[in-house]
């Protein structure tokens, strides 16, 4: 019974340990998103006469770049919510009740991963919408 006691435990520390690297990954993703994002856009609009022939390409390559950062921070945070529920069951399994044990107690109240994944959203969808705007800011300009 020790030594299962001692497994779940260290096991849990682990998850959690891999929850906090992934949510610092995303916010790492939301930086490199938010810099790849205003770094392309100075370049197209510092170089639009040397883009002339792809010009209508290069313009959605940030949007792309961005779906790409949406649908890796998706996959981390289907990862974040398995391990929670993982977590939350091996507090269920101590026997710790309702009111005891960090995941059981934020699945309950449905606040922790909730919040983070809305401000994740908030923000990700914030920089699609940045980009697409601006490539078709970029479409009127050049057509006018």
């Amino acid at each position: 019974m020790k030594r299962r006691h001692d497994f779940l435990i260290h096991e849990v520390n682990g998850l959690r340990e891999s929850i906090r690297s992934r949510i610092s990954l995303i916010e790492s993703d939301i930086k490199y998103a938010l810099i790849f994002s205003g770094g392309s856009w100075a370049w197209i609009y510092s170089s639009s006469y040397s883009l002339y022939k792809f010009q209508y390409v290069v313009i959605f390559i940030p949007t792309l770049i961005t779906l790409m950062f949406i649908y890796k921070w998706i996959c981390q945070h289907r990862a974040i919510t398995r391990i929670a529920d993982y977590i939350s069951r091996v507090e269920h399994e101590f026997a710790l009740g309702e009111t005891f044990g960090w995941e059981t107690l934020s699945i309950k109240s449905n606040k922790s991963s909730n919040q983070l994944k809305d401000h994740t959203t908030k923000i990700m969808v914030a920089i699609f919408l940045s980009n697409v705007v601006g490539a078709f800011v970029y479409i009127l300009r050049t057509c006018l």
